[in-house]
C-alpha cells in the first residue's frame, strides 16, 4: 500500500522532530514489511531459496561468464530491436 510507513513517518513529522534520520531510513532494523507474519513468511522463503541453490549440485558459474552472457543477450536484443 502507498505510502508504505517509512514514508509515513516521514510524512507524519518525524523528520521535523528529529526521530527520522538518513540512517534510520537505511537501517536493517527498520522493516519494510506490513505484518510480523509477512516478514516471517518472507525470511523463510529467502532462507529456502539460499539453501537450495547451495544445496545445488552443479558446478558455480564465474560472475566475469554470467556478465559476458547477460552482455551477449542485451546485445542482441538491441540489434534486433534497432532492426526493426
Amino acid at each position: 500500500d502507498f505510502p508504505g510507513p517509512l514514508l509515513m513517518a516521514m510524512i507524519e513529522g518525524d523528520v521535523i522532530k528529529g526521530g527520522f534520520t538518513m540512517s534510520t531510513a537505511l537501517s536493517p532494523l527498520v522493516s519494510e514489511f506490513e505484518t510480523e507474519e509477512q516478514e516471517a513468511s518472507y525470511t523463510a522463503w529467502l532462507k529456502a531459496k539460499v539453501q537450495a541453490s547451495l544445496d545445488d549440485p552443479r558446478p558455480n558459474i564465474p560472475h566475469d561468464k554470467v556478465m559476458a552472457k547477460a552482455r551477449a543477450l542485451l546485445d542482441s536484443k538491441k540489434k534486433i530491436r534497432a532492426a526493426s
